[in-house]
């Protein structure tokens, strides 16, 4: 069986899990979002960038996307792929 390319992996258990497991962060990276979601970098910037994921907060020139952000677009049957 072949290995799915990064457009066709499955997202992780979801954001409420990372939430349990580290609730004083309330923020995460770019690296943290995509590892989670299992999805390229340049995937991710795509989906952003059309509205069909979450904007991010930034700080200079750093990007952080809240969790609750991210819950919510998981809650609300977000597309994983643009």
């Amino acid at each position: 069986m072949s290995r799915p390319t990064n457009d066709q992996e499955q997202p992780g258990p979801g954001i409420s899990a990372m939430m349990n497991e580290s609730p004083k962060k309330a923020m995460l990276t770019v690296n943290e979002v995509i590892e989670h979601y299992g999805i390229s970098r340049s995937t991710w910037d795509r989906m952003v960038a059309a509205g069909k994921a979450p904007k991010p907060l930034k700080f200079g020139r750093n990007n952080r996307w809240r969790m609750q952000d991210l819950k919510a677009w998981e809650d609300a049957g977000q597309p994983l792929h643009s």
